[in-house]
């Protein structure tokens, strides 16, 4: 049952950068680029997107197998982690800011930057290679460095730098930065991995994507399992076995199955293993990081079903990683979606699939397969292209609330679009409710099974037009 009155998990401003390459040739990869959502108690919330999104480092960030840039995650109302880089980068503007203001009100000093500055943009302008004219450019600025010091030593009280308004500034910044300073200590304070932020972690357990990897060969499944009780603390070998031998079950498997070795196992029920053991101390958040996609098709469903089995019983929240949004749209109560680090579109399931705004979601559910030889021959897939934005300085994007519950990446003109496209889409809506006998008997057989496919009527495909009407009507 899901708490809307009980945020369970929260996001803020998250960014997870990661530093590529080294000198000249470093570079920043943006992996998560200022996230913002939030978890209720007892939801499922899907987080998709194509591989490279950001979707993974999102999970990986939160349970701090990473440590965050910048922004902050609060679990059970308690921050639990907290990046930095936000607090340096402020003491570094100030310190630029003091800097130039000091530079303003100290008119000698000014005067030669002013002088510099003229000789660095020609400098700029000119070949790298000529080394005669930078010579000549530099000899240029010397003289002219020369004589506007020569101006300030004649003429004393014309260039008196304002002292006390910069003794002001000076304590200003000595301020502001003690402040920021203090900020950062209370951040790496609450990003510690000690105390109680050891047993709230302890609440949030992940489900890795890939069963072969994410098991220890050389232990058996007992040990894998039991490991977070060990490392919680738990030292009784029969409280152990008992709770790994019900958790087992609980997972659709066996307690002899607690003595084997995880490659004698297959990859559904590796996956078994993972869920085991992220269940086994008793998680109230559940992360599960595309947990299906390494398997076969027809272990899926299974674990899929599982997971939707556990969340019920167990009253477990989880936040659902994957890039099939047909998966997602049975599984989640809402759904995010990521492109290039940044959320651009979240609301609730039934909204997305009935309404997607952003263009990036539009290209996601136009590449959904549909099994139908007939819709799949004629339907159009919709190419997302980041340059039909066309953002400038002052059209910048920013995380929009459109309509209650349904947010996306928007610019100001962007949102005035996307208002007039969900107002037309109530209109037709309408419309259409008030002539279904109409809407439907002029309808090809082609647009009837669109319509039977997203009402999921088992069987469609297969049926003829008479057919269709009738179950649609019903």
């Amino acid at each position: 049952m899901i708490d809307k009155n009980n945020e369970l998990l929260v996001v803020k401003n998250l960014k997870q950068h990661f530093n590529v390459g080294s000198g000249k040739r470093k570079l920043v990869v943006k992996a998560i680029d200022d996230i913002s959502f939030s978890v209720y108690k007892g939801e499922v919330f899907g987080l998709v997107g194509e591989s490279g999104c950001g979707k993974t480092t999102t999970g990986r960030t939160i349970i701090k197998l990473y440590n965050a840039t910048d922004g902050e995650v609060y679990f059970e109302g308690a921050r639990i982690t907290a990046g930095t880089q936000g607090y340096i980068e402020n003491i570094k503007n100030a310190k630029l800011e003091y800097k130039n203001n000091v530079l303003k009100l100290t008119p000698a000093k000014m005067k030669i930057k002013e002088v510099e500055n003229k000789t660095a943009k020609k400098l700029a302008q000119i070949d790298s290679k000529s080394k005669e004219e930078r010579g000549q450019l530099l000899r240029e600025q010397a003289e002219l460095i020369a004589g506007v010091k020569e101006e300030i030593r004649n003429k004393p009280n014309d260039y008196q730098a304002d002292s006390s308004a910069i003794k002001r500034l000076k304590n200003e910044l000595k301020q502001y930065i003690k402040s920021q300073k203090a900020l950062i200590k209370e951040a790496r304070k609450s990003d510690s991995v000690k105390g109680e932020n050891a047993k709230r972690l302890q609440r949030i357990q992940m489900i890795f994507q890939d069963p072969i990897s994410s098991l220890n060969p050389r232990m058996t499944v007992k040990e894998i399992i039991s490991e977070g009780l060990v490392i919680a603390g738990e030292t009784d070998k029969k409280v152990l076995d008992e709770k790994v031998n019900k958790i087992l079950q609980v997972v659709g498997l066996v307690p002899e199955h607690g003595s084997r070795y995880p490659h004698e196992f297959s990859g559904g029920q590796r996956q078994r293993i993972g869920i085991a053991r992220a269940l086994i101390v008793e998680p109230e958040l559940l992360i599960a990081d595309e947990p299906i996609s390494a398997l076969d098709v027809s272990i899926q469903a299974q674990v899929i079903n599982l997971l939707k089995q556990l969340q019920e019983e167990l009253d477990l929240t989880i936040l659902f990683i994957a890039h099939d949004l047909s998966v997602v749209k049975y599984f989640s109560d809402r759904i995010g979606v990521m492109y290039f680090g940044k959320m651009v579109e979240l609301t609730t399931s039934e909204e997305l699939f009935k309404n997607p705004l952003h263009p990036y979601t539009k290209s996601l559910l136009s590449a959904i397969p549909i099994p139908d030889p007939d819709v799949e021959k004629v339907r159009k897939r919709f190419v997302y292209n980041p340059q039909i934005h066309n953002y400038d300085e002052e059209g910048q994007p920013s995380f929009v609330e459109i309509k209650p519950g349904h947010f996306v990446l928007a610019s100001e003109k962007e949102v005035l679009k996307y208002q007039e496209e969900l107002a037309s889409k109530e209109i037709i809506n309408v419309v259409e409710n008030k002539s279904d006998k109409i809407k439907y008997n002029d309808m090809t057989l082609l647009d009837l099974k669109r319509i039977a496919r997203d009402r999921k009527i088992v069987g469609y495909y297969k049926m003829s037009k008479q057919d269709l009407i009738k179950q649609l009507k019903k």
